[in-house]
């Protein structure tokens, strides 16, 4: 939806530890990860909808999770302020409130998935679980998300069926609709 703008509810990801990542380089360089408060990047919204900018995307690598994001979501429900801006942020994969993030205006989720081999995320300090991967994203789709999922290829330690399986995982949940 346009006009459209970022945010960043954190300046590095709050995970900050896979090996591919340019936050994780910055973590080790000594740049403090900062995670905003709630009610400042509230703050940050408000002004957004005084200049109409009717959708932001929260570009931090990944959004604040547990208590921060049902705090934000529930102010955003209560302030009314999800009827008058869409979000959407980036995330890893892990059970989320999906529902609550929906009642709160977030319509789009891209998901860093990398790959469906446990071994792989496990190389590359991903914090989630491949048997999770399916099951996460059609909850995700189910309340109502736009779910979008990022893969990698040609992790020089993988086989061809390693990278075959990570293809055929992102068709299959392409054909179900869950991204």
């Amino acid at each position: 939806r346009k006009p459209a703008s970022h945010i960043l509810s954190s300046n590095l990801c709050w995970w900050s530890r896979c090996v591919f990542c340019q936050d994780t380089q910055r973590m080790q360089e000594g740049e403090g990860r900062g995670v905003r408060p709630v009610d400042h990047v509230l703050e940050e919204i408000d002004d957004c909808i005084k200049h109409n900018y009717r959708e932001l995307f929260d570009d931090a690598g990944t959004i604040p999770n547990k208590g921060w994001l049902e705090e934000f979501c529930n102010k955003m429900i209560s302030s009314g302020r999800n009827k008058k801006i869409m979000l959407g942020c980036n995330s890893i994969v892990m059970k989320m409130p999906w529902k609550l993030m929906k009642e709160a205006g977030f319509r789009f989720i891209l998901l860093g998935v990398e790959s469906a081999n446990q071994s792989t995320l496990d190389k590359i300090n991903k914090v989630q679980d491949a048997s999770k991967i399916v099951e996460v994203m059609k909850a995700g789709s189910e309340a109502g998300l736009d779910m979008h999922a990022t893969f990698m290829a040609n992790y020089p330690f993988e086989s061809e069926d390693d990278e075959e399986k990570t293809i055929q995982m992102a068709h299959m949940l392409l054909r179900k609709g869950y991204i």
